[in-house]
Order: C-alpha cells, then sequence, then structure tokens
C-alpha cells in the first residue's frame, strides 16, 4: 500500500459525511443571521395565536384577535406551528424561536443532501444544495412554513422509497 493511498484513507475516515457538512454550516450561517429569521412582521400574531391555542385548548374557528373580523369564521391552518413557536418563545424568548427554526431548517437541508448524495453523488450533491440554498434564502424566516419544511422532505423520502433494485436504476424520485 503507497503512502498516498494510507493518507487518502485517514482523510477519508476523519472527514464527515456531507449531510452532516451541509447542516452545520447551514445552522451557524443561520444563528449568525438570527435577527433576519425574526424579520417577519406576522411573528407577532403567530404568537398571539399560539397563546391563544395554549390558554384555551382548542384551535379556533373565528378569528380571535383581530379588531375589524372579530368573530368572523376562519380556519387556523397554521396552528400546530403557531404553537411550537409560542412554546420555544416561553422557553427561551426570541432566541428560542431563531434556534429552533435554525434547527429545523438546517435539519431538513442536511436530510435533502443525504438523500440526493444517495442518488447522485458527493459533487453533485453539493452543486445542487448551493442553488437549493442560494433560491431558498429569501424565504427562510423563522414562519410556519420554515417548520413544515422538514416533514415534507422526510415524506418525500417515505413516499419514494424504493422498492426495488430496478426502480432505483430507472432514477427514483429525483430523475
Amino acid at each position: 500500500m503507497s503512502v498516498s493511498n494510507v493518507s487518502s484513507e485517514r482523510a477519508e475516515r476523519l472527514s464527515l459525511p456531507l449531510p452532516v457538512l451541509i447542516g452545520s454550516a447551514l445552522y451557524v450561517i443561520m444563528l449568525a443571521y438570527g435577527p433576519k429569521l425574526l424579520g417577519d412582521p406576522d411573528s407577532y400574531s403567530h404568537l398571539a395565536l399560539g397563546r391563544w391555542i395554549i390558554a384555551h385548548g382548542a384551535v379556533p374557528t373565528v378569528d380571535p384577535l383581530s379588531q375589524t373580523m372579530a368573530g368572523q369564521p376562519w380556519v387556523a391552518f397554521e396552528w400546530l406551528s403557531e404553537v411550537i413557536y409560542t412554546l420555544a418563545y416561553n422557553l427561551a424568548g426570541w432566541a428560542g424561536i431563531a434556534v429552533l427554526a435554525a434547527i429545523v431548517v438546517a435539519a431538513t437541508f442536511a436530510l435533502l443532501a443525504h438523500l440526493l448524495e444517495a442518488q447522485v453523488g458527493r459533487v453533485p450533491t453539493l452543486i445542487l444544495m448551493m442553488g437549493v440554498f442560494a433560491l431558498a434564502a429569501p424565504h427562510v424566516v423563522a414562519r410556519p412554513h420554515a417548520l413544515a419544511l422538514l416533514p415534507m422532505v422526510a415524506l418525500r423520502r417515505l413516499c419514494c422509497a424504493p422498492a426495488s433494485r430496478a426502480w432505483r436504476r430507472r432514477g427514483g424520485c429525483f430523475r
């Protein structure tokens, strides 16, 4: 065995998996830009509704918060994330919301990188993930949709799990 093979094998053993590197880097980047995660004016109404749901133990069917539409029929379709953000806020304030959003988005990107790497390899995954981040960056804020990203990518994994080697050869869900 040559010296270059030994050093190559050692470097491979010491390197972290690409999804871990992507998720960790994104988490650090998101925390560094924490105030931008909280730059959405709807955050206050999401927290107020989360508090209302926790206090009443129910999801409202009429608007309980607005001055002009109070009592009017209303669908609280983001209720679960509003409760989760409220719990994070109760635990650690605005920093809790920023950390929660950063963890969920970083885990989403790590899972997506894992799924892509299995299909297309390390270098194409890195290139694709840079593109995904560039496209997603303006939309990555501490809003209810951020908490929906991880289950959405996980659901993709469940729905497109390969049933056979032939299915995988045909390209699976990504091709």
